[in-house]
């Protein structure tokens, strides 16, 4: 039984044939406990979104339950507890609300009671007798490196902290000496400040002893025999790559009671071969037989009153249950798709559970049969649809007879398109070989195939309104009507404000989903190739830079290479506002570009055009080396790096990696009073080379450690204290940036008050605790946050990417920012995640639909902040008016963001409505035009 990050739980047969699939969410599912409930066989899982369901394999719902955390990342266990009663344990693996521990029914779902940690929990839940009172223990640890114990009830017996960088696994346990007594074996991720990642407890939590790890554990420890040996023997994973052996002194009647990977094991350690049933391997074993075959979708209506699940089964021909699970919507509509392993008839089963007790309150029946696009048909006539009618037939046959997902997928989707185009078509009925469809959100993902305005261009043409000195966004979709392959050449009357740009698609690996991301100019001579029936979208960019106030009717003009005929000629009419934006923005928006990283001079140059056009204006640059002399006075630097970024960044904020730590000489021993002046002599000089660069203790901070409190309040917690106070201390005048994330609680925060000049904290961070947090952190120099969810790609362009300035401006912050404008280059497809938010190119970065969204949501702050300025200083009707319009805009567009995290963006998108967005932006626009003058 083996889980993915894109939602699904596989089950496989010993022969590698799929035997039971589980589609629980869109984004992580957890491992799986397999339990025995009521005599018969179950898996108990979790989702990223807060859900733990109990599944039987023949897809049946056992319950549904909905906890606190999220728990994608979590390992949930079965276990009996006191009077044989069945347990389902599940930890949160997220920060949250509270962490802590859930214990459920097993046969009901129904919790039973929690136990608290301080961060949050992952895979370290074990479950033992530990004492030999009969009664069995559970322990779990946490983020904080604490190690905690709970009874059967879930009441506290101890907790124990650690060191390290967190508790991830679970312990080993055994019974070493037959006295009922346990021996604890529990590593931490990362070294201790001692060095320390292996501890060894007794019964109450005391540390019996503890061992180095090189590069500390990366796994739970394992208990085992060697075969034909007596010695019990403790295996841990280093670091560094090093599998390190323990022999361990053990007594007769010695049991195991958890091997650190599988517990409840509680039997005698033996010697010898385990005695275990023979396998066949002599056939081909492996997973390659796992397809998914697309039915195409059906629509469930009217969910009974209550309902907060539906479970969609289908069963193969072959046995293999394939099990839907989704959480309705608002919509009383629940659109699910259909898969199956080969071609054939299947039943699907409906069912509805209900929101309060998991019970299934009704089901209705359907039937469906496979592969039944396939006996579908575009209408139309002509040229256009023989060949459409030509390339379904062929892909219907290469599809009944492959058997191939993939060939499944393409019939499909290309039957859809087909439809959509002959549809189209018939409504519009160009008069050339191109249609022509403006796309009416140019953000949403697919539009060509689903979102078109099915009325095409109207005589009105684009209309795209504008303040002075901004981008802007628009698409169109362009339709190749023919039976041949068309080459496009695309001209527009303002060519210094408005590029062309293709939209192909990516696939990130850690969804498989294709997106509409990147957004590369079109090719040299702005020419377009589209095959027969093909339809590409073109995004469009506006700059109003070179334009003057007032409308400007302009044209786009297309002409196909191979027709002799007059271009088509798409109006555009572009309406650019007298409010104009300034050169230089007040929000501050950050991703952690490292300019000094880049080597290649005309990528340099690239890189730095396309981050200042789009509106970055803070830049991280290495600390100098300062060298001192042995007694801590000034002896050189050197910056030369900085020293050559700086002065081609005016205006920007500049994040100073590290502290300016001076550089001894080798041999020097300076005491204590003697490295502060070393220390505050390498400060001064810093600040007074940078008045050289032209800034002035404004315009940068030192960012002295990366996401301090990540681990709650340990040891590195407080050493960083100590040095931004230090900082503080040797330069009162030199600014300090802290970004506080994880574990930092408003009590640690409060112990930096006063010494900080730029708080950027994790925006879910903020969120639990925001009156504590604003408390301290609106009272700084400036307030922004941050984040940094997984593979970004997938993300909304307007709910995250557009919305963050938003959120700054609703919470009464000055920026904004997420990491990172770019980290590796993946135009090549990675198993890895992928946070950079640019495509890097040989000459240069290619922006995405995020990252235009990125500076559309800068440019918005600005708007927003100019036109409350305005209204705050006058005492007109309209000013009221506008600060009305601004508090429900901003309500408006920013709505449901209090519920959202790095996790949960992933499998809902935050957006608002696109139009109604807009439509606040006008209002925003014209108010503005009101009160500046």
């Amino acid at each position: 039984v083996m889980t993915d990050s894109r939602g699904h739980l596989y089950a496989v047969d010993v022969n590698g044939r799929l035997r039971f699939e589980v589609t629980a969410t869109n984004y992580r599912v957890s491992p799986a406990a397999v339990a025995e409930i009521d005599g018969h066989p179950a898996l108990v899982f979790g989702t990223e979104d807060k859900d733990l369901y109990a599944v039987r394999s023949t897809g049946e719902v056992l319950w549904h339950a909905q906890v606190d955390g999220r728990i994608g990342r979590a390992l949930p266990i079965a276990a009996s507890l006191e009077s044989g009663k069945q347990v389902a344990l599940v930890a949160t693996a997220f920060v949250g609300p509270w962490q802590g521990l859930d214990a459920l029914d097993a046969k009901t779902g129904k919790t039973l009671w929690r136990a608290p940690s301080l961060l949050q929990s992952y895979q370290s839940t074990a479950v033992a007798d530990i004492d030999g009172d009969g009664s069995p223990e559970i322990l779990f640890g946490d983020k904080s490196n604490r190690v905690f114990c709970v009874d059967a009830h879930g009441q506290v017996r101890w907790n124990v902290h650690l060191d390290g960088h967190g508790i991830y696994f679970a312990p080993a346990i055994a019974n070493l000496n037959g006295d009922g007594r346990a021996t604890i074996f529990q590593v931490t991720r990362g070294e201790g400040t001692e060095g320390k990642s292996l501890y060894v407890l007794d019964p109450s939590g005391a540390i019996i002893d503890s061992w180095d790890l090189p590069g500390g554990g990366v796994s739970s420890p394992i208990l085992c025999q060697w075969q034909n040996e007596k010695e019990v023997h403790l295996l841990v994973a280093g670091g560094s790559g090093k599998l390190i052996a323990y022999r361990l002194v053990q007594k007769p009647g010695a049991k195991v009671l958890w091997t650190g990977l599988q517990g409840g094991l509680s039997q005698p350690l033996r010697t010898g071969t385990n005695g275990g049933e023979a396998v066949d391997t002599s056939h081909e074993t492996g997973v390659k037989n796992i397809v998914r075959i697309s039915l195409g979708t059906t629509t469930i209506e009217e969910p009974p009153e209550g309902a907060a699940l539906v479970a969609v089964r289908v069963k193969d021909p072959d046995g293999t249950i394939h099990l839907n699970l989704i959480k309705p919507e608002a919509s009383k509509t629940v659109s699910v798709e259909l898969l199956a392993s080969t071609p054939g008839n299947y039943e699907v089963d409906c069912d509805w559970m209900g929101a309060n007790d998991s019970t299934i309150q009704s089901e209705v029946s359907l039937y469906r049969a496979g592969a039944e696009f396939t006996q579908r048909e575009p209408a139309g006539s002509g040229e256009l649809a023989t060949y459409v009618k030509a390339r379904i037939a062929a892909a219907r046959r290469l599809a009944l007879t492959s058997g191939r997902v993939k060939d499944y997928d393409t019939a499909n989707s290309e039957a859809d398109y087909d439809r959509a185009l002959m549809t189209a078509v018939e409504k519009v009925r160009p008069a050339g070989p191109i249609m022509v469809q403006e796309v009416s959100n140019p953000w949403a993902q697919h539009t060509p195939a689903t979102l078109l305005n099915e009325e095409g261009i109207s005589n009105a043409g684009i209309q795209v309104e504008m303040l002075g000195n901004e981008y802007a966004s628009a698409a169109i979709a362009l339709t190749n009507i023919t039976a041949q392959p068309l080459t496009l050449v695309l001209r527009s009357t303002i060519p210094n404000a408005l590029q062309f740009r293709t939209v192909p698609m990516v696939v990130p690996d850690t969804t498989g989903k294709p997106q509409e991301d990147p957004l590369p100019l079109i090719a040299e001579a702005q020419t377009l190739h589209l095959g027969p029936a093909e339809t590409r979208e073109v995004w469009l960019t506006f700059h109003s830079r070179s334009l003057d106030s007032g409308k400007h009717a302009e044209v786009i003009r297309i002409s196909a290479l191979e027709r002799i005929a007059p271009p088509l000629e798409i109006p555009l009419n572009l309406t650019v506002s007298s409010v104009r934006l300034p050169d230089r923005f007040t929000y501050k928006h950050c991703n952690w570009l490292y300019l000094s990283s880049i080597k290649d001079p005309e990528v340099l140059e690239a890189t730095i055009r396309d981050a200042v056009e789009h509106r970055t204006n803070v830049f991280n640059m290495p600390a100098p080396v300062v060298r001192v002399n042995c007694d801590g006075s000034f002896a050189g630097a050197e910056s030369a790096v900085a020293d050559r970024l700086i002065p081609r960044l005016a205006g920007a904020f500049f994040l100073i990696d590290g502290t300016v730590e001076p550089d001894w000489p080798t041999g020097c021993s300076p005491d204590s009073a003697t490295k502060d002046k070393g220390y505050s002599e390498a400060l001064h000089w810093f600040g007074s080379h940078m008045h050289e660069l032209g800034l002035s203790e404004a315009d940068y901070a030192l960012y002295i450690h990366d996401e301090p409190g990540l681990n709650g309040e340990d040891h590195a917690f407080d050493q960083y204290v100590e040095a931004v106070k230090r900082a503080k201390a040797a330069d009162p005048e030199i600014q300090v940036y802290t970004n506080p994330a994880g574990g930092a609680t408003p009590e640690m925060v409060a112990r930096l008050e006063g010494f900080v000049d730029i708080w950027c904290p994790d925006l879910h961070l903020f969120r639990l605790h925001p009156p504590e947090y604003a408390e301290v952190f609106s009272r700084a120099k400036q307030f922004w946050h941050y984040e940094a969810p997984a593979d970004q790609r997938g993300l909304d362009p307007l709910g995250f990417y557009r919305m963050k300035p938003w959120i700054a401006f609703q919470l009464g912050m000055n920026g904004g920012g997420y990491w990172v404008y770019s980290s590796k280059d993946y135009w090549i497809p990675s198993h890895d995640n992928e946070y950079g938010v640019v495509y890097p190119g040989p000459h240069g970065p290619v922006t995405t639909k995020r990252w235009e969204a990125s500076r559309e949501g800068s440019q918005d702050f600005e708007l927003l902040v100019m036109l409350r300025r305005a209204a705050q200083e006058s005492q007109t009707p309209q000013a009221k008016a506008a600060l009305a319009l601004i508090d429900e805009a901003v309500a408006f567009v920013t709505r449901g963001q209090e519920d959202a995290s790095d996790i949960s963006r992933h499998f809902h998108t935050y957006a608002p409505d696109f139009k109604t967005w807009m439509d606040y932006r006008r209002k925003l626009i014209s108010a503005a035009e009101e009160l500046i003058h």
